[in-house]
């Protein structure tokens, strides 16, 4: 599976807590990416590092307290980020 030519990736309504430092590094061409509807508490630094085409960015209902400016690294691209239904905290 060559997932560094697919464009859109959908992980929404699952049971996802954690997003790793690097998950989507060789994913340079996903230009929307779908995490709603999951557990996810914790984002470390650089979880989104290498989406440099990513548009779209849809982390809505999920458990999120806080963000750091290390997650959004390289995200240059993005222009619609959804975090509805959250608990963040701290920015």
């Amino acid at each position: 599976l060559n997932l560094s030519n697919m464009i859109n990736l959908n992980f929404a309504f699952n049971r996802l807590a954690c997003l790793k430092a690097e998950t989507f590094l060789n994913m340079k061409n996903l230009a929307e990416l779908l995490l709603s509807h999951n557990k996810i508490s914790h984002i470390e630094s650089y979880a989104f590092k290498g989406l440099i085409s990513l548009k779209y960015l849809d982390l809505k209902n999920n458990l999120i307290k806080n963000l750091n400016r290390e997650i959004f690294y390289e995200l240059n691209s993005l222009n619609n980020l959804n975090l509805e239904s959250n608990f963040i905290e701290e920015i």
